[in-house]
């Protein structure tokens, strides 16, 4: 049984949405990279600048509300393949369960650091997935910027804590699916990251507490 209650035979070739985690039919959008998008999602892929720009504004929007302040702008956002994702990483190993990337950068002139930034995302995503994989990618983007240095779990915990709260506010059936996937997700780094990020987050009321929290204890 999916996280949606759909079941399926396990002699049948198991398959899901890379998007909201439904189990896959054959009547569905199967990619030639090994994805498959339902036709729940179908009508929400986000495909155009237009959709980009939508969703990174009602993100934006939504985290700053959340607490997390001056975040870095003018970042370019690409949709990508998870072979495109594999080759930027530098591990030419293609993970379909990697939906985002961000690249950063700092040139000095000697007297200042400029940082840039990159942000890659699975193309073929709904836009809530969308917005999830954005926001933890951002946060990626933040954390280089006010150089915070956690380790893998915090940072990566971190990260998710803010694709947890946006999908909080979008409080929409495949937003809370979403969040349970957050939650439920066995990894070391981002599961457990998150349910130890989470757990701060609401034992210390704000963004501002955890990271000074994070940061003074060296986590």
């Amino acid at each position: 049984m999916d996280l949606w209650g759909q079941k399926i035979c396990p002699t049948h070739n198991v398959q899901y949405c890379a998007s909201c985690g439904r189990f896959a039919k054959p009547s569905d959008i199967h990619l030639t990279d090994g994805r498959h998008i339902c036709t729940h999602c179908q009508p929400g892929i986000v495909h155009t600048t237009q959709h980009i720009q939508w969703v990174e504004q009602q993100v934006r929007d939504m985290m700053l509300k959340i607490g997390f302040n001056n975040l870095p702008t003018n970042i370019p956002i690409q949709l990508v393949t998870p072979q495109e994702i594999a080759r930027l990483n530098g591990s030419g190993i293609i993970n379909l369960n990697q939906a985002g990337l961000t690249h950063y950068k700092g040139t000095s002139n000697g007297f200042s650091v400029r940082k840039q930034y990159t942000i890659y995302i699975l193309n073929h995503l709904q836009k809530i997935k969308f917005a999830a994989v954005f926001a933890h990618e951002l946060l990626h983007a933040w954390q280089y910027e006010k150089n915070i240095s956690l380790s893998a779990p915090m940072t990566e915990g971190l990260c998710n804590l803010g694709a947890y709260l946006v999908l909080q506010r979008i409080d929409q059936e495949m937003a809370r699916m979403l969040m349970k996937q957050l939650e439920t997700d066995r990894d070391p780094v981002y599961g457990d990251g998150l349910r130890k990020v989470l757990a701060l987050y609401k034992q210390l009321g704000s963004v501002n507490n955890l990271v000074e929290y994070l940061v003074k204890n060296k986590m």
